[in-house]
């Protein structure tokens, strides 16, 4: 210790009584945490300070991508209907509108059958054409000349004057509105006038100057002629009138035409004979009258007839009215022959008549 007389009094006292401090000693370990207290009552709120002044409005941010559609919501219910309003006047019927184009003119039908050939008698028919012979051979092609100059083209006429444009037809009156429905149905809308007539056509320019024509290439060797095909045909006639009875066959007198052998005729008679198979073309005519004491309407019918068979499709029907009177008769028909000889002729029925100019032609086809 310290001598008491080498320090003033107040420091001496102080180490007499406290010693000097000496180093801290280590911390000592942790003890336990105590049990924690029950929480003190809350104390009233305190008074809510003034609201501090509202800062700027931040910058927008980007917006962000659109969502999703949502299911679309059931459709309400629909309202009772509107009272519907008294029907508008029915306007005025608009003119009449011109009358529509005149259709097409009907097919003309085909015309009647030439009557015969006066007293001279009739010319024999034309057989078919023969087979063209072969082609001869071509001649050596001829150089073609320049061609000519084109001469200028004419002036184009002046345009026709356009017709004036018809006038429009009176609009329908157009009914009134409905007081509380859909408006009023609106009167038809009257015919448009017809079109006026279209101005007359310009003049047509005149035609330019033909060129002159190139020279003719040389013509070409002939080629050998063909062989003459063989003609098969028969014309007979009957020029003075005679009678012909109910079913009974027209005679004609003579031929006047007659060309291979397949077609035979003898004179005054009724028959005309075929030798040969193929297809035949026949055609008859005369002119026929009633006889003295026919009963009137009298109806005449005629017909070819093949080895005795009369064929409907070569028929030719008349009917006479009054004593005096003419009628044509004219038919024909194609038709095969397989067995020869085959008989044709003419066969009448439906009364008695006189016949006369009358003529037969039959060629193989």
């Amino acid at each position: 210790m310290d001598r008491l007389d080498d320090c003033c009094p107040r420091i001496c006292i102080s180490r007499v009584v406290y010693g000097e401090k000496g180093p801290t000693g280590p911390t000592g370990a942790t003890g336990p945490t105590g049990v924690t207290g029950p929480t003190g009552v809350t104390g009233p709120t305190g008074v809510t300070g003034p609201t501090g002044v509202t800062g700027a409005t931040g910058a927008t941010g980007a917006t962000g991508p659109t969502g999703p559609t949502g299911a679309t919501g059931p459709t309400g219910v629909t309202g009772p209907p509107g009272v519907t309003g008294p029907t508008g006047v029915t306007g005025p019927t608009g003119a009449t509108g011109p009358t529509g184009v005149t259709g097409p003119t009907g097919v003309t039908g085909p015309t009647g059958a030439t009557g015969p050939t006066g007293s001279t008698g009739p010319t024999g028919v034309t057989g078919p054409t023969g087979a063209t012979g072969p082609t001869g051979v071509t001649g050596p092609t001829g150089v073609t000349g320049p061609t000519g100059v084109t001469g200028p083209t004419g002036a184009t006429g002046p345009t026709g004057v356009t017709g004036p444009t018809g006038v429009t037809g009176p609009t329908g009156v157009t009914g009134p509105t409905g007081e509380i429905g859909p408006i009023g149905v609106t009167g038809p809308t009257g015919a448009t006038g017809p079109t006026g007539a279209t101005g007359p056509t310009g003049a047509t320019g005149p035609t330019g100057v033909t060129g002159p024509t190139g020279v003719t290439g040389a013509t070409g060797a002939t080629g050998p002629t063909g062989a003459t095909p063989t003609t098969e045909a028969l014309s007979a006639f009957s020029l003075p009138a005679a009678p012909v009875s109910d079913g009974g066959q027209l005679v004609f007198d003579r031929n006047a035409t007659q060309e291979g052998t397949a077609i035979s005729h003898d004179n005054k008679s009724s028959v005309v004979t075929i030798t040969q198979p193929g297809t035949y073309y026949a055609q008859y005519s005369a002119t026929i009258a009633p006889v003295t004491g026919a009963t009137f309407p009298l109806v005449n019918f005629t017909t070819l007839s093949l080895n005795g068979q009369t064929q409907s499709a070569g028929a030719s029907q008349t009917t006479f009215t009054e004593s005096g009177q003419t009628l044509q008769i004219n038919s024909g028909l194609v038709f095969t022959v397989s067995s020869v000889p085959t008989t044709l002729s003419v066969v009448s029925s439906g009364g008695n008549f006189l016949y006369s100019d009358a003529t037969i032609n039959v060629f193989k086809v």
